[in-house]
């Protein structure tokens, strides 16, 4: 865990934590620089900056994980036959160290000292030290307070919603990104390794309101609150906390949720 708005100087965070459930501690880690990846065409390889490319401390965007392949309550794989697997941390979008947009919708992975997958590490770092690979940003600006969730499973992660701040848009959109090249995995691993194919975010239909038929109950309604209860503005009331919940039944009960969290 980490980022997010502070209530003392430099007020929008960039430090890092990683929490030991066992010995029921935190313990600080390398503070957010995501280095960008290069294509040696030559030997079809590719490379990490020498320097990170961005260090900026960020709030209000949007983070995910995918463990990959899932494992069930008895320790088997749930799909034996998976060809990608590994465990990666995302963080996608949001304000910037000024608390105001940033020039693109910036995406980030994050890889733990113990990571299981095959991949090569920026220079300097020890097999004991954590660090972030910058991904292709969403589409437009950054946006203030979006949401995003994984379909459990897969790699595929969606990405919705949230405020440009520099044009005032409230988008409803919904973008999907499939991230099966950052995995290890035998039809991905020449991938994940020379550099020539990254994923890409690729646009969906926007939703639409769904009517009822006229012999049905009507849905009920939900009225919004005004736009002075959650305007990013409006920073007098930092306890404000405001929800999206997406349920979806399947045969095995799946509940995903999408929070939306003034911080």
């Amino acid at each position: 865990t980490g980022f997010g708005h502070s209530s003392s100087f430099p007020y929008i965070e960039r430090d890092w934590y990683e929490y030991d459930s066992e010995q029921g501690q935190w313990t600080r880690d390398t503070d957010f620089a995501s280095y960008s990846t290069t294509t040696d065409v030559s030997s079809s390889t590719f490379r990490y900056s020498e320097k990170p490319a961005t260090t900026e401390a960020r709030v209000a965007g949007t983070q995910f994980s995918i463990e990959l392949p899932l494992v069930l309550n008895n320790g088997d794989d749930n799909d034996s036959s998976s060809t990608i697997s590994g465990s990666l941390g995302f963080v996608l979008s949001g304000d910037g160290n000024d608390h105001s947009v940033m020039a693109t919708g910036e995406f980030h992975a994050f890889y733990p000292p113990t990571t299981d997958l095959t991949v090569t590490r920026p220079a300097g770092l020890t097999s004991t030290s954590s660090w972030w690979r910058e991904l292709p940003p969403h589409p437009g600006r950054s946006r203030w307070a979006p949401g995003s969730f994984v379909i459990r499973g897969t790699a595929r992660a969606y990405f919705t919603s949230g405020l440009d701040r520099e044009s005032g848009t409230w988008h409803s959109d919904l973008w999907c990104i499939d991230l099966s090249p950052l995995f290890t995995g035998a039809s991905q691993q020449s991938n994940s390794t020379d550099g020539t194919k990254m994923p890409t975010f690729a646009t969906l239909p926007t939703f639409q309101p769904t009517n009822p038929p006229s012999s049905a109950a009507p849905f009920p309604t939900m009225a919004p609150p005004t736009i002075d209860d959650y305007s990013p503005n409006n920073k007098g009331d930092t306890s404000a906390v405001y929800g999206i919940c997406l349920v979806m039944t399947t045969a095995t009960s799946v509940v995903l949720s999408i929070f939306i969290g003034w911080f």
